[in-house]
């Protein structure tokens, strides 16, 4: 918690001072909520103005746009018009964020001033934009955006599979430590499985997956993904199928062409051998009350080691 504390008084510092008319409205004033489908796949929302044609000062509204499963979220602007930059050269008076998922999580990019703006697309099903005005009473006439709902790629499905798979797990250790009555310690493995993802993160397996590599870290054959299979009645086989997925994406999509193999945590066998004592150590020293079997020699065996 007060690395957290830490972290978010890092953050506010970068963003450096801000004068008290740039302070926003902290309740959402609108929130909308679209959903498209497969019949469906287009819609449309333009940021309500007054009788001048302008937006009003101090308004917040939300909108969150779900897609069909398989599916990701591109929203394009147009007709883009808002306050511009603040004294600091960041949108610190109008402003639209753009979140990848719901509100808070996942920011993608922030637009203000006038002019087109890039489209911005989601990873997964859901897509967030929300737009802020402050009280200055600088205003202008806002803008209009598109959502539309693209079909992912196979890769994108496999490696989403493999992040919710995480999520999944993360939830079910903290569920089960907790039925030992030991808030800390449930904290802790939770964390603990967190830190073990984070380390995968480093990979650096979906920025990896390129289309049109020449040179793959194992086999480049998408068809040697294994998914993940997560069992809440057995958490042992739901940790290994994770070890696999995450093992199995790398041999499918991972590209190596013009690697900096300096960097030696890209390097196939330093992934197989971080994957392998990550099971390691989880199973005989930090999950040992979950009583998974560990064997030398037993991750070799599995399919795809």
């Amino acid at each position: 918690m007060k690395l957290f504390y830490a972290l978010t008084s890092l953050a506010a510092a970068q963003r450096g001072f801000q004068p008290a008319d740039r302070i926003w409205n902290p309740d959402v004033d609108v929130k909308i909520a679209e959903t498209l489908t497969v019949d469906s796949l287009t819609d449309s929302w333009t940021l309500p103005v007054d009788g001048s044609g302008k937006y009003e000062p101090n308004k917040y509204y939300r909108v969150t746009v779900n897609g069909p499963e398989g599916h990701k979220i591109r929203a394009d602007f147009s007709n883009f018009r808002l306050e511009g930059f603040g004294f600091s050269g960041t949108c610190t008076n109008d402003k639209v964020d753009i979140f990848d998922g719901t509100d808070g999580n996942n920011l993608i990019t922030t637009y203000c001033g006038k002019g087109a703006r890039d489209s911005v697309k989601s990873t997964g099903t859901t897509l967030t934009v929300v737009f802020k005005s402050n009280e200055n009473g600088i205003l202008d006439t806002g803008f209009d955006v598109t959502f539309t709902a693209e079909a992912l790629p196979v890769e994108d499905n496999n490696w989403n599979a493999v992040t919710s798979h995480y999520e999944q797990l993360y939830l079910a250790i903290y569920n089960k430590y907790g039925e030992f009555g030991n808030a800390e310690k449930q904290a802790n493995k939770a964390a603990r499985f967190t830190l073990t993802m984070t380390k995968f993160y480093q990979f650096e397996l979906k920025e990896r997956t390129i289309a049109g590599c020449t040179k793959f870290a194992r086999s480049g054959d998408p068809d040697h993904f294994v998914a993940p299979v997560f069992d809440a009645d057995d958490l042992c086989a739901s940790l290994d199928s994770f070890f696999l997925a995450v093992k199995s994406y790398h041999d499918a999509y991972a590209c190596i062409a013009g690697t900096d193999y300096a960097l030696k945590h890209l390097r196939p066998h330093v992934i197989e051998n971080v994957i392998q004592r990550q099971r390691f150590k989880l199973f005989t020293l930090k999950f040992t009350e979950l009583n998974c079997e560990h064997t030398l020699g037993h991750l070799p065996t599995l399919d795809g080691f």
